[in-house]
Protein backbone atom coordinates (compact mmCIF):
# COMPACT_ATOMS: atom_id res chain seq x y z
CA UNK A 1 0.00 0.00 0.00
CA UNK A 2 1.26 3.39 -0.91
CA UNK A 3 1.81 5.74 1.94
CA UNK A 4 -0.56 8.63 1.86
CA UNK A 5 -0.10 12.12 3.23
CA UNK A 6 -1.75 15.44 2.85
CA UNK A 7 -0.44 18.94 2.50
CA UNK A 8 -2.27 21.57 4.48
CA UNK A 9 -1.78 25.17 3.62
CA UNK A 10 -2.46 27.53 6.46
CA UNK A 11 -4.08 30.86 5.88
CA UNK A 12 -1.80 33.73 6.63
CA UNK A 13 -2.37 35.16 10.06
CA UNK A 14 -2.89 38.74 9.09
CA UNK A 15 -4.48 39.92 12.29
CA UNK A 16 -1.21 41.02 13.88
CA UNK A 17 0.13 42.30 10.59
CA UNK A 18 -2.96 44.39 10.03
CA UNK A 19 -2.70 45.74 13.55
CA UNK A 20 0.92 46.71 13.00
CA UNK A 21 0.09 48.18 9.61
CA UNK A 22 -2.76 50.16 11.10
CA UNK A 23 -0.63 51.37 13.96
CA UNK A 24 2.14 52.44 11.61
CA UNK A 25 -0.33 54.16 9.32
CA UNK A 26 -1.95 55.93 12.23
CA UNK A 27 1.47 56.83 13.53
CA UNK A 28 2.31 58.63 10.31
CA UNK A 29 -1.12 60.21 10.11
CA UNK A 30 -0.86 61.19 13.74
CA UNK A 31 2.50 62.85 13.10
CA UNK A 32 0.99 64.84 10.26
CA UNK A 33 -1.97 65.81 12.41
CA UNK A 34 0.25 66.90 15.27
CA UNK A 35 2.54 68.85 12.99
CA UNK A 36 -0.37 70.65 11.39
CA UNK A 37 -2.29 71.32 14.60
CA UNK A 38 -2.71 75.02 15.38
CA UNK A 39 -1.19 76.47 18.51
CA UNK A 40 -3.33 76.34 21.62
CA UNK A 41 -5.63 79.25 22.34
CA UNK A 42 -4.14 82.21 24.14
CA UNK A 43 -4.95 82.48 27.85
CA UNK A 44 -7.82 84.77 28.76
CA UNK A 45 -5.48 87.29 30.34
CA UNK A 46 -1.87 88.40 30.09
CA UNK A 47 -0.10 90.14 32.96
CA UNK A 48 3.32 91.78 32.73
CA UNK A 49 4.87 92.75 36.07
CA UNK A 50 7.74 95.25 35.96
CA UNK A 51 9.81 96.75 38.78
CA UNK A 52 10.52 100.30 37.68
CA UNK A 53 12.84 101.09 40.59
CA UNK A 54 14.11 99.46 43.78
CA UNK A 55 15.97 101.49 46.43
CA UNK A 56 16.63 98.70 48.95
CA UNK A 57 13.82 99.43 51.39
CA UNK A 58 11.07 100.00 48.85
CA UNK A 59 10.21 99.66 45.18
CA UNK A 60 7.85 100.93 42.51
CA UNK A 61 6.03 98.63 40.07
CA UNK A 62 3.95 98.79 36.91
CA UNK A 63 1.53 96.01 35.95
CA UNK A 64 0.14 95.76 32.45
CA UNK A 65 -3.11 93.77 32.15
CA UNK A 66 -4.33 92.50 28.77
CA UNK A 67 -7.74 90.89 28.30
CA UNK A 68 -7.58 88.12 25.69
CA UNK A 69 -11.05 86.76 26.45
CA UNK A 70 -14.51 88.20 25.86
CA UNK A 71 -15.08 91.85 26.70
CA UNK A 72 -15.47 92.61 30.41
CA UNK A 73 -16.97 95.59 32.21
CA UNK A 74 -15.03 95.23 35.47
CA UNK A 75 -12.02 93.31 36.74
CA UNK A 76 -10.18 92.23 39.86
CA UNK A 77 -6.50 91.34 39.76
CA UNK A 78 -4.99 89.07 42.36
CA UNK A 79 -1.43 87.97 43.17
CA UNK A 80 0.83 87.24 46.16
CA UNK A 81 4.30 88.09 47.39
CA UNK A 82 6.56 85.59 49.13
CA UNK A 83 8.24 88.16 51.42
CA UNK A 84 7.20 91.03 53.70
CA UNK A 85 6.32 93.55 50.99
CA UNK A 86 3.77 96.10 52.20
CA UNK A 87 1.77 98.42 49.98
CA UNK A 88 2.36 102.14 50.52
CA UNK A 89 0.42 103.69 47.65
CA UNK A 90 -1.37 102.45 44.54
CA UNK A 91 -2.96 104.11 41.52
CA UNK A 92 -5.25 103.36 38.56
CA UNK A 93 -7.22 100.96 40.76
CA UNK A 94 -8.26 100.21 44.32
CA UNK A 95 -5.42 98.34 46.05
CA UNK A 96 -5.78 96.22 49.16
CA UNK A 97 -3.55 93.74 50.99
CA UNK A 98 -4.19 90.80 53.31
CA UNK A 99 -0.96 89.23 54.49
CA UNK A 100 1.00 88.37 51.36
CA UNK A 101 -2.06 88.59 49.08
CA UNK A 102 -2.64 91.67 46.90
CA UNK A 103 -5.99 92.52 45.34
CA UNK A 104 -6.64 95.32 42.87
CA UNK A 105 -10.06 96.28 41.52
CA UNK A 106 -10.57 98.56 38.57
CA UNK A 107 -11.00 102.31 38.78
CA UNK A 108 -14.17 103.92 37.44
CA UNK A 109 -12.55 104.71 34.11
CA UNK A 110 -10.60 101.50 33.26
CA UNK A 111 -13.01 98.70 34.17
CA UNK A 112 -14.18 98.01 30.61
CA UNK A 113 -11.68 95.97 28.59
CA UNK A 114 -12.58 94.76 25.11
CA UNK A 115 -10.94 91.66 23.70
CA UNK A 116 -7.26 92.47 23.23
CA UNK A 117 -7.49 95.71 25.25
CA UNK A 118 -4.97 96.56 27.97
CA UNK A 119 -4.68 98.82 30.98
CA UNK A 120 -1.75 99.63 33.26
CA UNK A 121 -1.75 100.05 37.01
CA UNK A 122 1.05 100.79 39.48
CA UNK A 123 2.01 101.00 43.14
CA UNK A 124 4.80 101.66 45.62
CA UNK A 125 5.78 99.13 48.28
CA UNK A 126 8.14 98.91 51.23
CA UNK A 127 10.08 95.80 52.23
CA UNK A 128 13.09 94.42 54.07
CA UNK A 129 15.26 91.50 53.04
CA UNK A 130 14.61 90.13 49.57
CA UNK A 131 12.15 91.42 46.99
CA UNK A 132 11.09 88.43 44.91
CA UNK A 133 8.67 89.20 42.09
CA UNK A 134 5.35 87.33 42.00
CA UNK A 135 4.91 84.65 39.35
CA UNK A 136 1.17 83.89 39.39
CA UNK A 137 -1.71 86.26 38.64
CA UNK A 138 -5.48 85.93 38.34
CA UNK A 139 -8.02 88.18 36.65
CA UNK A 140 -11.61 87.79 37.86
CA UNK A 141 -10.55 84.47 39.37
CA UNK A 142 -9.03 83.09 36.16
CA UNK A 143 -5.35 82.20 36.02
CA UNK A 144 -3.29 84.46 33.76
CA UNK A 145 0.07 83.70 32.22
CA UNK A 146 1.93 86.67 33.64
CA UNK A 147 5.48 86.26 34.90
CA UNK A 148 7.60 88.10 37.40
CA UNK A 149 10.03 89.17 34.68
CA UNK A 150 7.41 90.88 32.55
CA UNK A 151 8.01 88.47 29.67
CA UNK A 152 4.94 86.27 29.97
CA UNK A 153 4.53 82.78 28.59
CA UNK A 154 5.67 82.40 24.96
CA UNK A 155 3.10 81.93 22.22
CA UNK A 156 3.99 79.05 19.90
CA UNK A 157 2.83 78.89 16.28
CA UNK A 158 3.41 76.04 13.82
CA UNK A 159 3.85 77.55 10.38
CA UNK A 160 4.58 74.41 8.35
CA UNK A 161 2.96 72.14 7.36
CA UNK A 162 -0.34 73.92 6.89
CA UNK A 163 -3.24 73.06 9.13
CA UNK A 164 -5.14 70.07 7.72
CA UNK A 165 -2.32 68.92 5.43
CA UNK A 166 -2.17 65.17 4.76
CA UNK A 167 0.72 62.91 3.76
CA UNK A 168 0.97 59.47 2.18
CA UNK A 169 3.48 57.08 3.70
CA UNK A 170 6.36 56.91 3.15
CA UNK A 171 6.88 60.66 3.46
CA UNK A 172 9.34 63.13 4.93
CA UNK A 173 7.45 65.82 6.84
CA UNK A 174 9.23 69.15 7.44
CA UNK A 175 8.05 70.99 10.54
CA UNK A 176 8.60 74.70 11.21
CA UNK A 177 7.52 76.46 14.41
CA UNK A 178 8.10 79.85 15.99
CA UNK A 179 7.67 81.20 19.53
CA UNK A 180 7.40 84.76 20.76
CA UNK A 181 6.81 86.48 24.10
CA UNK A 182 5.24 89.73 25.14
CA UNK A 183 8.70 91.11 25.87
CA UNK A 184 9.59 90.75 22.19
CA UNK A 185 11.86 87.71 22.45
CA UNK A 186 11.36 85.19 19.68
CA UNK A 187 12.72 81.88 18.50
CA UNK A 188 12.28 79.71 15.42
CA UNK A 189 12.67 75.95 15.05
CA UNK A 190 12.53 73.80 11.99
CA UNK A 191 13.19 70.21 11.02
CA UNK A 192 13.45 68.98 7.45
CA UNK A 193 15.32 65.76 8.14
CA UNK A 194 12.61 63.79 9.89
CA UNK A 195 12.75 60.08 8.97
CA UNK A 196 10.13 59.01 6.41
CA UNK A 197 7.02 57.29 7.64
CA UNK A 198 6.72 53.74 6.38
CA UNK A 199 4.40 50.88 7.19
CA UNK A 200 5.57 47.24 7.42
CA UNK A 201 3.97 44.71 5.10
CA UNK A 202 2.41 41.66 6.78
CA UNK A 203 3.96 38.39 5.64
CA UNK A 204 1.89 35.29 4.92
CA UNK A 205 3.11 32.01 6.35
CA UNK A 206 2.51 28.53 5.00
CA UNK A 207 2.95 25.36 6.91
CA UNK A 208 2.37 21.73 6.01
CA UNK A 209 1.80 18.64 8.02
CA UNK A 210 2.46 15.10 6.86
CA UNK A 211 5.24 12.58 6.71
CA UNK A 212 8.79 13.42 7.72
CA UNK A 213 10.85 15.02 5.04
CA UNK A 214 12.16 12.65 2.37
CA UNK A 215 13.71 13.33 -1.00
CA UNK A 216 11.09 14.03 -3.62
CA UNK A 217 8.34 14.92 -1.14
CA UNK A 218 6.98 18.38 -0.63
CA UNK A 219 6.10 19.46 2.85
Amino acid sequence: MRPTFRIRTWRPRLGRGIAVLTAATLGCAGLAAIAAAPASAAPVCQVAYTVNSDWGTGFSIAINITNNGPAISSWTLGYSYSGNQQIAQGWSGTWSQSGENITVTNASWNGSLATGASTQIGANFSYTGTNTAPTAFTLNGTQCNGSGTGGGTPTVSITSPANGATFTAPATIPITASASSQAGRSARWSSSTAPPCSAPRPRARTRSRGLPSRPGLIH
